[in-house]
Parts: C-alpha cells; structure tokens; sequence
C-alpha cells in the first residue's frame, strides 16, 4: 500500500511538474509576433484615404485577436476600426472591430478581438486600421519596422519648414542605402505627385535614383519614406536630395534642415508577411509592428515546443522526472526499517 502511494504521488508531481509549466508557456504566445527593438519610425496618423494595413499568414486555428503598436497623437476621443479581410486589401470582409483605445502616454499594443475564424490555419489574412465612424483622420499612429538597417537616425525636430520644395545633402553612413525617410507634419499627394530626387554629390551630381510617391499618399506627423533599389558601395559617400510636392507641405526640421532616417541593406523577410499597405497600395519594403492570437492548441503548442527546445526539452523532462522520484523516495521513505 505505501508503495503504491509512493507511486501514485511521484506521478502527480511529475504531471503537474510538466503539464503546468507547459499550459502557461504555451497559452502565452502569439501565434506570430512582428517587433523591433527600439521602436524608431512610426506611420503618422491614421488617414481614411490612406489606411495603414497588413498581409499576414495565420498559423493556428481559431485567429480571434490583433493587436497593434499605436502611440497617441492628440486627441485620446478618437475611435478606430479594424476591419479584417481575406487574402488582401480587396478580399472580403470577414470582421469588424471598434474600439476607443484612450490616451496611450508610450507606444502600447492596442487589442481588436473578434469572434474566432475556426478555420484560420495557413491562410493569409490583411486587417486594416480606420478612424472610427465617418471621420476622416484619427490621432493615433501605427509603429513601423522598415526591412533593414537604420544608419542616420535625426530625432524628431522643433521647427517646421513650409515649402514645397526642400533640398539638402548627408553623408551616407552605411552601405546599401535603399530608402529615405523624412519628417512631415503634413505631406499629401492631393494636389499631385511628390517627386523624389537622389543625387551622388562624389560623382559631380549624378542622379542615382528618382520615384514617385503612390497616389493617394497622406502623411501627418510621422514619416515619408521614399524607397528605392539599394544603391551599392554607398558608406561614407555625400548624397544630395530634393523633394517636391505640388500641395500643401509641411516638414519637420532641426535647425532648419528636414529631420531624416537613413534606411540600408534588406532584411531577412518572414515567410508569414507579405508587408503593409497604405490605402490600395501595397508597401513590401515595411511591416506594421503587430501580434495575432488564435485559440489555444495543445497538439501545435507541444509542435512548436519540441520544434524550439528540441533534445533540450526531453533533457530537461528526463532531469525533472528523476528529481521528482529522488524526492518521493526522500519524502516517502519506508520508517518502519527504523
């Protein structure tokens, strides 16, 4: 009869010594994740005419939950919607969340849940981020991780530049520059295309790259990204540039110079995104900074548990249950040999 007590309690143990740890590690992860430390570039606020989005592949069933980046602009009155399609921005509606996030004093994840899409599991998936009701702008910005390396990195500036057309130079600290972003108050494609110049002031002035921004294209308080094919050997060359917008324009600056981010190299891309999207135009070279949720399922928690952990996690179940017998023995030992 002790004997068998002695077995019945080491086998508890060793259950609850496995299954508790595994049922609160397992149930605490998203199903995909996409972050950066630190967050440097954010979108600017969420326009109805470009609505900042993203394409993403769902790995479990039961997608029920995203979550978003977002850092307050103004006013903490405003409203948002999330809606959720199928496939791409253009696919169908499968859901539709409002919600009031509130003042958020630093960038926080804002959660849309939804009734669960049971079967999610491999399918792709765009949400998209809209001011709440019939506004047309919300003072809320979605976070960015751009696809490569930060090199010139200006904090956001005091002063603002009222022109339309801007022009300045910097040296290139990186190899592969492939994208520059500028600080706008406000920037937008309504009065026509913004134009963008890159020049190569170590080879007397020669233009490297020009392009376009996509129409409609609105930026209000946060950053303009003109991206472009890498340009090789770039690290410690001078480069000029000019932007030109037929609108109204309003750019950030310090000391009277536009505030700018350097961009350079690609990075290595998921598998699982496909890269946001501004109102219909898709933008590959970024991701939105997100989480997705499914429910719960123990036979994928226990895949992707053996697929991280690997030999470590039978070493460390084989160590847990050997403890965990060496105790019994300890605690249950037989006293009537005394």
């Amino acid at each position: 009869m002790l004997r068998t007590s002695k077995l019945i309690w080491s086998v508890g143990l060793i259950l609850i010594g496995l299954v508790l740890p595994l049922w609160l590690g397992l149930t605490g992860h998203p199903d995909l994740s996409v972050s950066v430390r630190p967050l440097r570039t954010h979108a600017g606020a969420i326009q109805r005419d470009a609505a900042p989005g993203q394409t993403f592949r769902c790995e479990g069933q039961g997608l029920e939950r995203i979550e978003v980046a977002l850092v307050s602009l103004g006013s903490p009155e405003d409203g948002l919607e999330l809606v959720l399609r199928a496939e791409s921005v253009k696919g169908e509606v499968l859901r539709r969340v409002s919600l009031y996030p509130g003042e958020l004093t630093a960038p926080e994840f804002v959660s849309f849940s939804f009734e669960p899409i049971e079967e999610s599991a491999g399918r792709w998936f765009h949400f998209q981020l809209l001011p709440n009701g019939e506004r047309t702008i919300a003072n809320y910005s979605p976070w960015i991780r751009f696809h490569g390396q930060t090199g010139r990195d200006d904090p956001w500036g005091e002063t603002s530049l009222h022109e339309q057309v801007v022009r300045n130079y910097f040296q290139s600290p990186l190899g592969d520059l492939r994208a520059l972003g500028i600080a706008c108050e406000f920037l937008s494609t309504e009065g026509g295309a913004i134009h963008f110049e890159l020049w190569d002031l170590d080879d007397g002035g020669k233009t490297r790259r020009e392009l376009t921004l996509p129409t409609p294209s609105v930026v209000h308080n946060g950053y303009a990204f003109f991206d472009f094919e890498p340009v090789p050997e770039s690290k410690g060359r001078n480069y000029g540039y000019r932007i030109k917008s037929k609108g109204p324009a309003r750019f950030n600056a310090r000391f009277g110079k536009p505030t700018i981010k350097t961009l350079h190299g690609v990075a290595a891309e998921l598998s699982s995104l496909r890269g946001m999207s501004s109102g219909n135009h898709s933008l590959g070279s970024r991701d939105l900074v997100f989480q997705t949720w499914t429910s719960f399922d123990w036979e994928r928690g226990l895949r992707l548990a053996l697929a991280r952990a690997g030999w470590r996690l039978w070493a460390a179940i084989a160590c847990w249950a050997f403890a965990v017998y060496a105790l019994g023995r300890f605690l249950f030992r037989d006293t009537r040999a005394e």
